[in-house]
């Protein structure tokens, strides 16, 4: 069983136990998850470059190809939980996705880590912590490491302030985030090389790029609902398992969008 083959320390411990902490070993192996997905269309874009398979100048026969990518990655992947979760999956981040993208085009809202129609989907407790990480990203005189000492002591203030219900969402915000802010701080340089044959220096935030993971984090974490978390393990799988495809499909369009517009 993919829950009790988990050692002890990828457990979250902290003073006060949720009947939710399980349910953090399948965030963070969709975090992890996520992380590799990132790797798996960058290598597979890579490939069709060499091999004069894809024309990155035609921007929409690149992101058509980037979000197949991401659809192979879920469906194919080898955590059974993700993968069993796929025919749910798929169709909640193309969903969330199409919303995302007409929120980006929406200059009447621009609200934090959420898009406008979550905004009665989360409490003023969740959209008080969410503004905390939104403020850690927007931080330029935070690093990487000072950024991820804000995540993590948000995660300390989801237990000791937040009800079970409300856990859920602002965990997947941070696992997720905590990924995807440690990948593109990492790996941003090897991206923008892959789309500039320039020496100019990268124009791309790994930041930004991670602030729009956290978006589709939250975003599969309501598309799931918390009334299916609650029911236990099942709920479990398929809450990662979404909350994982959509943070995934939003950061590989955001990123090769940023990517794609340093072109011109």
């Amino acid at each position: 069983m993919l829950i009790t083959s988990c050692k002890k320390e990828d457990i979250i411990t902290s003073p006060q136990k949720s009947k939710f902490e399980k349910l953090e070993i399948y965030l963070k192996i969709a975090g992890e998850e996520h992380n590799k997905g990132l790797d798996f269309v960058f290598n597979n874009i890579k490939k069709e470059i060499e091999n004069n398979n894809l024309n990155i100048k035609d921007s929409t026969e690149t992101i058509n190809f980037t979000i197949s990518n991401v659809k192979t990655f879920i469906v194919k992947n080898d955590n059974e939980f993700i993968r069993k979760n796929s025919d749910m999956v798929i169709p909640k981040m193309y969903n969330f996705i199409k919303e995302w993208h007409n929120d980006r085009n929406d200059t009447s809202y621009k609200h934090f880590l959420w898009l406008a129609e979550f905004e009665d989907s989360l409490t003023d407790k969740q959209k008080s912590l969410l503004v905390i990480l939104e403020n850690a990203i927007n931080n330029d005189s935070l690093d990487l490491d000072g950024t991820l000492k804000v995540f993590e002591n948000v995660r300390k203030k989801v237990y000791s302030e937040c009800s079970e219900e409300e856990q859920f969402y602002v965990l997947a915000a941070i696992e997720i985030g905590v990924h995807s802010l440690t990948y593109w701080h990492d790996n941003y340089t090897k991206w923008f090389n892959l789309f500039n044959e320039s020496n100019k220096a990268p124009d791309f935030s790994w930041k930004e790029v991670g602030k729009e993971d956290i978006k589709g984090a939250i975003g599969g974490a309501v598309a799931v609902g918390v009334e299916s978390v609650v029911a236990g393990p099942p709920g479990w799988a398929a809450g990662a398992a979404t909350v994982l495809g959509c943070g995934l499909g939003t950061s590989a369009m955001d990123a090769v969008g940023q990517l794609l517009d340093s072109l011109w």
